[in-house]
């Protein structure tokens, strides 16, 4: 049963008050500070929308040009990833899809992690598959595609990695059935 959706009322045992099942299931959700995971995820998905904003809708608009101060840290990172620097087009689809697709997904994510949203769970394994299949595309083709490999491999693995490790790990998180308890 949603949270929130319930009509029918019972009395909760510690305070003898008549509640709605609603209220008695939001009470069984762990506070989001006693759940230190959700909020790392949090802060995850914060940077998931500025990077959204900030770095994929400037690449995807044309807005790397100027000398604006984000069209500037953008050809910096640029500088070491000369696959990426190439705009090929498959990369102009994957960050077209993290711009109007990813994005909101990451205030979804937010907003349930927040409010501990059980309903979040097959939106949340629907994304890790999606971005799991685009990084796994981007390392291949960063390392074993037409272009020679770059030569700061830590520079790209470390800014790019997270993109990977941290949906897996979401998929972790939202493994269970009812993510957030019952």
């Amino acid at each position: 049963m949603p949270v929130g959706h319930a009509t029918q009322r019972r009395v909760d045992a510690e305070s003898g008050q008549s509640v709605r099942i609603g209220t008695l299931l939001r009470l069984s959700v762990k506070p989001l500070r006693k759940r230190k995971l959700d909020v790392f995820f949090i802060a995850c998905f914060a940077f998931g929308v500025f990077s959204c904003l900030f770095s994929d809708l400037y690449a995807v608009m044309g807005w790397l040009e100027g000398e604006g101060f984000w069209a500037q840290a953008n050809r910096y990172y640029l500088e070491g990833d000369p696959f990426l620097a190439s705009h090929p087009y498959y990369m102009r689809i994957v960050m077209l899809t993290s711009a109007f697709v990813w994005l909101p997904f990451y205030l979804v994510f937010i907003y349930a992690l927040v409010r501990g949203c059980n309903w979040v769970r097959p939106l949340a394994l629907l994304y890790v598959g999606g971005i799991t299949v685009n990084m796994v595309n981007f390392f291949w083709f960063e390392f074993a595609g037409p272009l020679p490999p770059t030569e700061h491999l830590a520079w790209v693995l470390g800014w790019n990695l997270p993109y990977l490790i941290v949906p897996l790990l979401f998929g972790l998180r939202m493994w269970r059935h009812e993510p957030f308890g019952a």
